[in-house]
């Protein structure tokens, strides 16, 4: 999952995305930590099998974020702006549900964003470190028409979130 945030205000749990239910029904989620850590987790049967956090990010200026589970070496990863990835081990795969993506808060609400967010893509594979560099460096969210051709290989999803309010679609 990746996509461009900006937050007004720190020091809460703010959720980024995820499908993650309840404590106990879920798969991923991306959320900013009360300590502002851009954090990435997976889950099955409501138990954290890894859980991934970035250094403190600073409000109110836009960041970009990618978080996945490398499923062959174990382990979730988050990059924030384009610096090293965090890495931590996992200890099993996510549940497959059938759970809705949530972007903004919890699925059902709570964890609100307090914030703005552009751009946020979900792709049913590991994207290249040049693939991630790529998105950072065209230096703001990409309309999905602007999404090259090989960052369309396994999109799952695209949602543009330009919209000023109301529904957001999926633009794939």
């Amino acid at each position: 999952f990746a996509a461009w945030i900006y937050l007004d205000s720190l020091l809460a749990w703010r959720r980024i995305a995820g499908k993650l239910a309840t404590l106990t029904a879920g798969e991923w989620q991306m959320q900013v930590s009360n300590i502002d850590e851009v954090t990435f987790g997976i889950y099955n049967g409501g138990v954290n099998k890894g859980l991934a956090a970035s250094a403190a990010i600073s409000g109110s200026a836009w960041h970009f974020a990618v978080g996945w589970h490398d499923s062959v070496n174990n382990l979730v990863y988050i990059q924030v702006d384009n610096a090293a990835a965090v890495s931590a081990a996992t200890t099993g795969a996510p549940a497959d549900t059938a759970i809705a993506v949530a972007i903004g808060s919890e699925v059902g609400g709570g964890s609100y964003w307090n914030g703005r967010m552009q751009s946020a893509g979900f792709w049913k594979r590991v994207l290249t470190a040049a693939e991630r560099t790529s998105l950072y460096n065209r230096g703001g969210a990409l309309r999905y028409d602007q999404v090259p051709l090989d960052l369309k290989t396994s999109l799952i999803s695209y949602w543009n979130l330009g919209e000023p309010s109301g529904q957001r679609n999926d633009s794939h």
